[in-house]
């Protein structure tokens, strides 16, 4: 058995997590995280949730910075930081090194300045700072200074799928009672992005507008200077307003429920999946595989043959992602043909490939002629499979789409989810899954009641639909770009407690979730790991998200019930309910011991399971660990408190007393 590191059962690698420090600058708090400013508040109110600055590559990669310098001098009301960073990836070439100084002062000002150059020419599609706006603001007013004079608007509260200010100089907006934050930029032309398209927590201010072609190579005798200063104003930045509620207090709600989605996960790749792995994942009781094929290449039949099989061996439907073949042969009437003896229950159309890819890309949707194609093609083959579309890869894409989707043609309506866009972090990624319910909201008013099926969610995207050039293989010394090692950790479990919720609060028709067996799966395969020093699994492990779905399998088309949890970023929760029994996951988002107490609990015959670092590696070899591990908990007066230990997810069960 692999000797797993405690940080490698927590969130997957052994580097340690980033330290974070707390700042004043008067009235303002900001927590300092490497050259990042998170969380910029005026008391409670949270005016910037990131100011961070980035290099991204021709295939929007973020080389990530390496500090050569790096000082702080707290004064207490008042900090400086100084430092100096380079950004240099060899697998595109890029090589950045600039300076740094941060601000703040007693007044109530924080102002970030840098000043650097390439030092060998490289191809880039962005340099510079970006800055993160918490999606907290939707709805919101919001005024900006262009060089057109001062434009009035609002935050957006559903999802813009376009820029919803351009050429920034500034932006202001309320920051509580009688408060307001300024943020001045400088040293180039900003523009914000709805991030929630990508399920980032955030409306994101950045340099160089995206109407200007890119990428463009940048050489050694450019220099880059740029500055973001944040300000507020007003009579409530006196003191800086209450502190931060810091109460970890999850209340259930049992009038409010709603019906659990269909669970389904991916079919996986060629690996094979033996009996026994068949017969624990059969305890899963997913409602139906899903696998995409292009119809473009060689392979797709073999890949719908495998994706059967498993199928038929679990006893349930296949869905299935259908890319249509480029030319006059669009391939529809082979696949219908294939598919007519298959369980195919659901299939999700979506259009050739463009030969010549531009962005943004206009190939990722649906559009009418396919689904036309693809109907009759079924229909003639006799097959009562469902036709849906929608997008190959983010919402983004769903989003853009809205003047030509032809939704009223569709059975279903599908798109995908990874975390790992912009960000790769651990905190980034907890903040991705509140984000969650904006994307599904957003989707649920351009689409009405269409059957709604969210997936594959991953850790990873499974393919970079933003590529402007072929990623060479990964080196014998890297896992794959779709591949993430904290598949294998508690942080993985943690996290989709929090993503299951949000699908089930906002009453999405299916989710799928990951594949069902490898890298990128619920356990590991059994033969030919490799590359076990950066993904430390065993032949025939159970990773923690298996005991998630597994907990979830009995309740099967029951209902979830609402938890409320003030901190999304810092714990997560899941109720769910069916004949009387009540089982509630509570996750622990942080890197940090917590004590989290619950209330609104009115249950007996109450038992717990813990899965933490202390129980991984029993877990990782009993299917049925929950049930084994499960002893009893006390619950008085409709109240319990619980101590959860990084990255842990408890699982409470009783039968519910009316």
């Amino acid at each position: 058995m692999t000797k797993r590191t405690t940080n490698q059962i927590r969130y997957g690698g052994n580097d340690p997590l980033p330290k974070r420090r707390t700042l004043h600058a008067g009235p303002l708090t900001a927590e300092l995280e490497n050259a990042d400013l998170r969380y910029v508040r005026v008391g409670d109110m949270e005016i910037v949730r990131r100011l961070y600055f980035a290099v991204r590559d021709r295939d929007w990669g973020t080389p990530e910075s390496v500090f050569t310098r790096f000082e702080i001098d707290d004064r207490g009301n008042g900090f400086r930081v100084d430092l100096a960073a380079e950004h240099v990836d060899p697998a595109t070439g890029v090589d950045f090194a600039w300076t740094g100084v941060i601000e703040g002062s007693p007044e109530g000002t924080i102002r970030y300045e840098m000043e650097g150059s390439p030092r060998a020419a490289f191809l880039r599609n962005r340099i510079g700072f970006c800055v993160l706006h918490p999606a907290e603001l939707a709805g919101a007013p919001a005024w900006t200074d262009t060089p057109d004079g001062r434009v009035e608007g609002f935050f957006p509260e559903l999802i813009s799928p376009h820029q919803p200010f351009l050429d920034m100089e500034s932006i202001s907006h309320a920051a509580g009672e009688n408060t307001t934050a300024e943020i001045r930029f400088e040293g180039d032309l900003f523009e914000m992005e709805d991030q929630r398209n990508w399920t980032d927590a955030s409306f994101k201010t950045y340099s160089t507008p995206l109407r200007i072609p890119y990428p463009v190579e940048v050489t050694p005798d450019q220099q880059i200077r740029q500055a973001v200063t944040i300000e507020v104003f007003g009579a409530g930045t006196s003191n800086g307003g209450n502190e931060t509620d810091s109460t970890r207090v999850l209340t259930l709600d049992l009038t409010r429920t709603a019906s659990l989605p269909s669970i389904g996960f991916g079919a996986g790749n060629k690996e094979p999946i033996g009996a026994e792995d068949m017969e624990r994942l059969r305890a899963l009781a997913p409602s139906y595989l899903y696998t995409e094929i292009d119809l473009g290449t060689d392979t797709w039949r073999e890949q719908l043959d495998r994706a059967a099989e498993r199928s038929r061996a679990l006893g349930i439907a296949l869905n299935l992602g259908v890319v249509e073949r480029r030319g006059s042969d669009d391939g529809w009437a082979e696949v219908a043909e294939a598919a007519k003896t298959l369980p195919v229950a659901l299939v999700f159309a979506f259009p050739p490939i463009d030969e010549h890819i531009t962005l943004p890309r206009n190939d990722l949707a649906t559009k009418s002629e396919t689904i036309v194609a693809a109907k009759a093609a079924f229909r003639s083959a006799g097959s009562k499979a469902k036709i849906g579309g929608g997008a190959r890869a983010f919402f983004t894409e769903l989003n853009r789409a809205v003047d030509f989707l032809p939704v009223s043609e569709l059975d279903a309506v599908t798109f995908t989810i990874n975390p790992q866009v912009h960000a790769f972090d651990n905190l980034s990624l907890v903040e991705t899954i509140s984000a969650q319910t904006d994307v599904v909201r957003s989707a649920r008013a351009m689409v009405g009641n269409r059957p709604l099926v969210v997936g594959p969610i991953t850790l990873r995207m499974q393919w970079n639909p933003n590529a402007t050039s072929v990623a060479a293989p990964p080196g014998l010394h890297e896992l794959p770009p779709s591949v993430d090692p904290r598949q294998l950790s508690l942080f993985a479990a943690a996290w989709t407690v929090g993503s299951l919720k949000r699908m089930a609060d906002e009453g999405v028709d299916a989710a799928t979730y990951f594949e069902l067996a490898g890298w990128r799966g619920l356990l590991e395969n059994r033969e030919h790991l490799t590359r076990r020093e950066l993904f430390p699994s065993d032949p025939g492990q159970l990773f923690p998200v298996y005991h998630v779905f597994r907990a979830l399998a009995p309740f099967a088309g029951g209902e979830s019930v609402w938890v409320t949890v003030p901190h999304p970023f810092e714990a997560a929760a899941l109720a769910v309910t069916k004949d009387g029994n009540l089982r509630l996951l509570i996750a622990n988002l942080t890197e940090f011991d917590q004590e989290i107490t619950l209330e609104g609990i009115s249950l007996r015959d109450t038992t717990m399971a813990v899965l933490d670092e202390t129980t991984y590696e029993r877990a990782a070899v009993e299917p049925d660990w929950l049930a084994s591990a499960s002893t009893p908990f006390e619950i008085e007066g409709g109240r319990a408190a619980l101590h959860l230990k990084p990255y842990a997810v408890a699982f409470v069960d009783g039968t519910m007393v009316r």
